[in-house]
């Protein structure tokens, strides 16, 4: 029996007990009381396993005698997770911004979508590759998994607030000189990164620069350039 939360209830056989729930935002995938590989993934409330997901739409679309997605959705009564819109003030790269957004919006969407800036790219989405990587307090955080209601007030740095093409910053400028980039797709975060590295350990050894450094994913295999460039930063900053 698959149950699906709300005023319609589908019976697909011997199968699972199903719930989409409301209260799972932000807590990652969960599979509490959901057997046979089928997830809840608690971010979005849907369900992820497709073979499950199109054998309740088939045998929805019989019940109901029509084959609807739109009203098979409603049936699911799928929350919605938006807090409403609220005016919000960021500091970005020393200009102050009002946005108008709701509240759990990740930060790297505001920063590219509203903002416009070309810095923080989206990579994974899970904060683990680093390519959304801003600075907040002097922390590198992954923008994809912030919320901009999280920083609001606090001052962020992207890429394009350490240097200009004119005069760019020593890290950038040490970048250049090595050419330690292939696609560029991840300079964003191996910068930020190394930056906010940097400002609190001017003097790092090899040993340590790779270790800052081992969260941030480079699908182009320059890593020994970065570091040579990384290196070569430090040395001008002390």
């Amino acid at each position: 029996m698959v149950q699906i939360k709300g005023d319609d209830a589908v019976d697909v056989g011997q199968t699972q007990t199903l719930e989409v729930l409301p209260d799972t935002l932000g807590r990652g995938p969960v599979t509490e009381g959901v057997d046979d590989g089928v997830e809840r993934d608690a971010r979005m409330g849907n369900v992820v396993d497709a073979v499950a997901f199109f054998d309740v739409f088939a045998h929805y679309s019989d019940y109901k005698g029509e084959l609807s997605a739109c009203s098979f959705l409603d049936a699911l009564a799928i929350p919605s997770y938006s807090q409403g819109m609220s005016v919000m003030t960021l500091k970005v790269n020393g200009r102050t911004h009002t946005v108008d957004a709701d509240p759990s919006t990740p930060l790297l969407y505001i920063l590219s979508d509203d903002l416009e800036l070309k810095g923080p790219k989206f990579g994974c989405g899970l904060g683990q590759c680093g390519a959304c990587t801003v600075i907040v307090k002097g922390q590198a955080v992954r923008s994809c998994v912030t919320t901009v209601k999280a920083v609001e007030g606090a001052e962020v740095t992207t890429l394009e607030g350490l240097g200009t093409p004119e005069r760019p910053h020593p890290i950038q400028k040490a970048f250049i000189d090595e050419q330690a980039a292939q696609c560029g797709f991840c300079l964003n975060g191996v910068i930020l990164t190394a930056k906010a590295f940097l400002d609190k350990n001017p003097k790092p050894s090899e040993q340590q620069i790779q270790q800052a450094m081992s969260t941030v994913l480079c699908r182009c295999f320059t890593h020994t350039r970065m570091l040579r460039a990384i290196r070569r930063a430090s040395k001008e900053i002390a």
